[in-house]
C-alpha cells in the first residue's frame, strides 16, 4: 500500500499500487515495477548463499510480538498505551508523530529480539541513547572486509552490523541494500567481516565495493540509535 503526502496536489508518495513502487532517491522521486516474492526467490534475495532464510527471523518476530499483543491482559495494553506519548516515531516522509501503543509494544520488542534479548510485557521507560560510534574501513588480519571502531562498544550496548551485496559504482546508498550480518558485544575495536559476507552473499569478488552500516542497541531502553554507513571497497 502507498502512503501519500498532499500539498496543493501530492508532495510525496511512498510504497506500491498494484504493481507499482513509489520511493525516494537523492536524486528524486523513482518508479519502479514492484518486486514480487517470486521474483526475489528467483534472483536469490531470499536465502542466504550458505541455504539458510534470510528474512526469516525478523518476520517469524513480527508475527510472534503481534501475537503476543493479543495476549496480554487488559492493564498491560493499558500501560503500552499511556507511555506511547513519551516516545516520538518518525514516518517515512520524515515527520513526527506519537505512536499507539500496539507499535510501541511492536517497536521495543522487535528491538529487543533483533539482538537476541527476551521481549517485554511492560514498556521500558523513555531514555536516551548514545549515538553511533564512528567506524571505518580497514584491514584485519586476512579479511578484505573489515571496519575499525575506534571509540568501542559503549558499554551496555549491543552492535549490529549490516553489509550489501556488490555494488555498482557511482550507485547511491539505500537502507534496504543492507542486510544485518553480526551482532557484537563487550571489548573489540576491529571486526574481520569476511565469513559473514559469504554467508550472505556468496564468493568475495577480487575487486568491489559495498556499502557497511552499523547502529548500537541498549536492551535497558529498548532502542536503537541511528544507523550510520560506509562504502568498503577492495
Amino acid at each position: 500500500m502507498a502512503s501519500v503526502k498532499y500539498g496543493v496536489i501530492i508532495t510525496d508518495i511512498k510504497g506500491s499500487v498494484g504493481g507499482t513502487t513509489f520511493k525516494g532517491s537523492k536524486s528524486g522521486p523513482v518508479i519502479q515495477n514492484k518486486i514480487t516474492k517470486a521474483d526475489a526467490v528467483r534472483a536469490g534475495r531470499i536465502q542466504n548463499q550458505d541455504g539458510s532464510p534470510r528474512n526469516a527471523l525478523p518476520n517469524l518476530n513480527l508475527s510472534r510480538n503481534a501475537s503476543a499483543w493479543r495476549s496480554l491482559d487488559p492493564a498491560d495494553r493499558a500501560a503500552w498505551v499511556s507511555a506511547a506519548p513519551d516516545f516520538e516515531f518518525t514516518n517515512r516522509y520524515g515527520d513526527p508523530y506519537t505512536p499507539s501503543g500496539f507499535q510501541l509494544y511492536m517497536s521495543q520488542n522487535n528491538t529487543l529480539l533483533n539482538i537476541a534479548e527476551p521481549a517485554i510485557s511492560t514498556p521500558a521507560a523513555a531514555a536516551s541513547i548514545e549515538p553511533t560510534p564512528e567506524f571505518e574501513q580497514a584491514s584485519v588480519g586476512s579479511n578484505v572486509i573489515g571496519i575499525s571502531m575506534p571509540a568501542g562498544i559503549p558499554a551496555g550496548y549491543t552492535l549490529q552490523i549490516y553489509l550489501s551485496g556488490p555494488i555498482s559504482p557511482g550507485r547511491n546508498f539505500e537502507p534496504g541494500l543492507l542486510k544485518l550480518v553480526d551482532l557484537k558485544t563487550g571489548g573489540g575495536t576491529t571486526f574481520g567481516l569476511d565469513a559473514k559476507y559469504v554467508s550472505v552473499f556468496g564468493t568475495i569478488p577480487a575487486t568491489g565495493q559495498i556499502f557497511c552500516g552499523s547502529k548500537i542497541t541498549k536492551a535497558d531502553a529498548a532502542r536503537s540509535s541511528l544507523l550510520t554507513w560506509i562504502p568498503i571497497s577492495w
